[in-house]
């Protein structure tokens, strides 16, 4: 009796050719799917053709068969003998949640808490100015939440650690080693920096003061450009809804001994009416913005010493909401320093300058605002200065720090009063 039932087994198991065709529920041919024969010495798969028809040479039956599609539930079953025919039922939908692990430990540096985005990071958000980026972070937040892009440039303040509750920040801003904040105002020029001319952003949410003095008690931020000791080039170009139009460039490389780096940024957006639409009236109109901006620096290094040259300007204007209102701004920074760096000694030294100049005018709109007033007008122009000395020496058991720091802000600040002749009736 044993030997009847392998003899009946081997019979049912002999190699055989195995054909078939695989369709839609409709009965349309599927190309493309994939057939899968199991094996006792290993799976054969073939691929159907443009008629959704396949075919193998040497299989053994009966066996397992699966179909696999796109779009189609896997379809599997025992065939005993060919042809073998297969109609495939639609995918069905399936909701996941796809949970991330944490950042990498970039993201915070280990030693000093800061937080660190690189411009590959900085490339993925949802942002046009580095203050909009910013809002990512925890305990980093703008003076009245409002972008750069669209509001006053003296609210452009920076808030960590609970503090600063005024445009004036107290948390420094670093562009290269400068302050980006305004030496009159303490507001951050945040349009100065093109989008491109960012290597990466630390940000430290403590008190800096003993490093940066006082205007770091909230915090500092400083923003790394890229050293351009490599050839590259980029472009970007972004649109979007309100007329936004937004256009960056770059470039660096080597030329002779120096390292060389630029970028510049271009903004404009025809913005929206800041007045609910049943409070409007004819002084309201959209509160547009234009900004450009550059940036430039040349390095050049030799015999543990380094010498760096860089500047950045730019200028924006805005309209606040009414047919009166404006304000501009213009400026720039222009920057050097030399590092010499020796056995037992180190020294540095740094120089800036920054001119600026702000422009606004100020109304008053009547309760149907339909009567635009013009209440004054105001320039201010402003010059900050800055030099910084280092010296330090190592010794057996510690590391001497001396440094000397002189800074100089100049404003001349005209207000001028409008007279009762400047209505403005629409």
């Amino acid at each position: 009796m044993t030997a009847l039932v392998l003899a009946l087994t081997m019979a049912l198991t002999v190699p055989a050719t195995l054909s078939g065709s695989v369709t839609a529920a409709d009965g349309t041919p599927v190309a493309g799917a994939t057939v899968v024969v199991r094996q006792a010495d290993g799976d054969v798969s073939e691929v159907t053709d443009g008629a959704g028809r396949f075919a193998f040479a040497d299989v053994t039956l009966p066996a397992v068969v699966t179909v696999i599609a796109g779009g189609f539930a896997p379809s599997s079953r025992v065939v005993e003998a060919g042809p073998a025919d297969f109609r495939l039922a639609p995918a069905s939908l399936v909701e996941s949640v796809v949970v991330p692990a944490d950042r990498a430990p970039a993201w915070r540096d280990p030693e000093t808490g800061a937080t660190i985005l690189t411009a590959g990071e900085l490339a993925t958000l949802p942002a046009l100015t580095i203050d909009e980026a910013l809002r990512i972070i925890p305990g980093f937040s703008l003076f009245r939440r409002s972008s750069s892009r669209q509001s006053n440039p003296t609210t452009h303040g920076v808030t960590m650690r609970g503090l600063s509750a005024s445009g004036a920040s107290r948390g420094l801003v670093l562009m290269d080693g400068v302050p980006l904040n305004d030496g009159f105002g303490g507001w951050v020029t945040w349009t100065r920096v093109p989008a491109l001319a960012i290597d990466r952003l630390d940000l430290t949410r403590a008190a800096a003061g003993d490093a940066f003095g006082s205007d770091a008690v909230g915090g500092v931020l400083q923003i790394v450009p890229p050293t351009g000791g490599m050839r590259s080039w980029e472009a970007a170009l972004e649109t979007g809804s309100l007329d936004l139009v937004a256009l960056d460039g770059s470039a660096g490389g080597r030329l002779g001994p120096w390292a060389v780096f630029g970028a510049a940024s271009w903004l404009s957006t025809s913005g929206s009416i800041p007045v609910e639409p049943d409070a409007r009236g004819p002084v309201d109109q959209e509160a547009d913005a234009e900004w450009a901006s550059a940036f430039g620096t040349a390095a050049r290094a030799w015999g543990g010493r380094r010498l760096t040259v860089s500047g950045w300007g730019g200028r924006d204007d805005r309209g606040n909401g009414t047919v009166l209102q404006r304000n501009r701004m213009s400026g720039g920074t222009a920057a050097g320093r030399f590092d010499a760096i020796g056995r037992e000694t180190t020294f540095g030294a740094r120089w800036s300058m920054s001119p600026n100049t702000f422009d606004q005018t100020f109304t008053f709109a009547n309760a149907t605002r339909s009567l635009e007033t013009l209440t004054s007008t105001q320039t201010t122009d402003t010059l900050t200065t800055a030099g910084v000395v280092e010296v330090g020496r190592t010794l057996a058991r510690a590391h001497l720090v001396g440094r000397a720091e002189l800074s100089r802000a100049s404003a001349d600040v005209v207000d001028g009063r409008a007279a009762a002749t400047g209505d403005r009736s629409l």
